[in-house]
């Protein structure tokens, strides 16, 4: 904080002992009040400082959880989309296994499944 007035009296040689004293006692408590004034200007300065090296580490936190998220997220649609495939792969043989088992009528059924399960 800068301090407000300036001394506007007579110089300092004209003034007499107990004046002098009196006006160097009036500047050292203008001086503590303003010192007063740094110093809480500087705390609240470091406060403004520490709270946003605080959130500078939060959000330095929540963009690792973020990048975490993003492979879990990329891994389970992988896995989702390798389920599918894999369904529909087990679809095929189920059907291709069922075209292929020679019905009741059939006398050579035991040929054509031994065939069929070698396919496979």
């Amino acid at each position: 904080a800068r301090r407000a007035g300036r001394y506007t009296g007579k110089p300092a040689e004209e003034l007499s002992p107990a004046e002098l004293r009196a006006a160097l006692e009036e500047q050292k408590t203008s001086l503590a009040e303003g010192l007063k004034g740094l110093r809480a200007q500087h705390d609240e300065y470091k406060r403004q400082s520490d709270k946003a090296r605080a959130l500078s580490d939060q959000l330095d936190n929540l963009n690792n959880q973020l990048k975490g998220l993003e492979k879990q997220a990329f891994a389970a649609s992988r896995k989702a989309a390798n389920a599918k495939a894999g369904h529909a792969a087990a679809a095929a043989r189920v059907q291709q296994m069922q075209e292929t088992v020679p019905g009741k009528e059939e006398s050579d059924a035991l040929a054509k499944l031994q065939q069929a399960l070698a396919r496979l």
